[in-house]
């Protein structure tokens, strides 16, 4: 991997969750912001480190495996998980994938468990 591929996702993970101000957290603070159990109110994202590097393996795994499409995020809150997506596929020179956006804005419907059990 070159450096341009592994220091853009690394970083941008960070910025996105809001964890290069992390200079002394807390162990409770930094493992919060790892798993995304915090609701950061700086932060571009609340999925957590964890989840933001599960993003970057499968973006990297379609990359090398050449698999065709589009990505998506569903659920956005600031969108800090697109632009992830978005650094990935830049530091890999993929400009030809879209990167999708969906939020219904209004949050989840209620669960209708007999209509759909």
């Amino acid at each position: 991997m070159k450096p341009k591929e592994r220091f853009i996702p690394e970083l941008s993970k960070r910025v996105l969750a809001k964890n290069l101000h992390l200079a002394r957290p807390s162990r409770v603070r930094r493992h919060h912001r790892t798993e995304g159990r915090d609701w950061p109110a700086r932060a571009y994202t609340m999925i957590g480190l964890k989840r933001l590097n599960n993003i970057e393996f499968c973006l990297r795994r379609v990359l090398e495996e050449k698999i065709p499409g589009d990505v998506i995020e569903t659920g956005v809150w600031k969108g800090g998980a697109v632009i992830l997506m978005r650094a990935v596929l830049s530091a890999y020179g993929d400009r030809d994938r879209k990167v999708w956006v969906a939020d219904s804005f209004a949050g989840l419907p209620k669960p209708r468990p007999k209509q759909y059990p």
